[in-house]
């Protein structure tokens, strides 16, 4: 019997949010779905979901725009802060939103950058190559240098409520998704496809524990 991915399992594998893919849904503008159950559950196969991913992200072709990667860099950085200091609980200080996740988006910081140094250097060599040896610069080591803008830790204001807490995770969630959005265009690798996932992943998680937020608020006020 053959496997079909949900939609919400969809947004994962391509990097957005449930509500962006539920958008394209219902405006038509998305694939139709490879199966439907019960007239309600749509499924997609997984050829077809690597098949719209390719489409999206331009199959094969490799890119890395410097300044945008080290752009992005700095915004997935400073909403891990963020996220650290409004996902912090003085109840629940060992909190899996306070520590993990911050955590998890500056390894995938890591690896962005490693991607694009790794690129950096590829083009660099081939450029090398192709020049071939008579330019004796070429049989020498050569640095190449550029810079990550500095973000800023956050300390907890202790008088902030769980609405704005709840405001300043839904823009550290945003901020995230921009990044998604935005990342094909500077940064296009396997590497790259895989971390915009990922970061998607974290985005919704940080939109989850928001939600939570605000019910618990919801419930204590009702």
């Amino acid at each position: 019997m053959k496997n079909y991915l949900s939609s919400t399992q969809v947004a994962d594998e391509l990097g957005i949010s449930r509500d962006a893919l539920n958008s394209e849904i219902r405006a038509g503008r998305f694939v139709a779905p490879d199966a439907v159950v019960g007239g309600r559950f749509q499924g997609w196969s997984r050829e077809t979901v690597e098949q719209i991913r390719r489409d999206r992200e331009g199959g094969n072709v490799i890119r890395c725009d410097v300044a945008g990667v080290r752009y992005l860099i700095a915004e997935v950085r400073e909403a891990a802060e963020t996220v650290r200091a409004y996902g912090f609980s003085p109840e629940n200080a060992v909190s899996d939103v306070y520590v993990q996740i911050p955590r998890t988006l500056l390894i995938l910081v890591a690896r962005m950058e490693s991607e694009m140094r790794r690129l950096i250097v590829l083009d660099h060599t081939y450029a090398r190559i192709i020049a071939g040896s008579d330019d004796p610069r070429h049989n020498e080591e050569t640095p190449v240098e550029f810079e990550v803008d500095p973000v800023h830790s956050l300390v907890f204001p202790l008088e902030t409520d769980p609405r704005m807490r709840s405001y300043r995770l839904r823009n550290a969630a945003e901020q995230l998704g921009a990044v998604v959005t935005r990342m094909p265009e500077v940064l296009k690798s396997a590497e790259a496809r895989a971390v915009m996932r990922a970061l998607g992943a974290e985005r919704d998680k940080i939109t989850d524990y928001a939600d939570e937020l605000e019910q618990a608020l919801d419930g204590s006020t009702a």
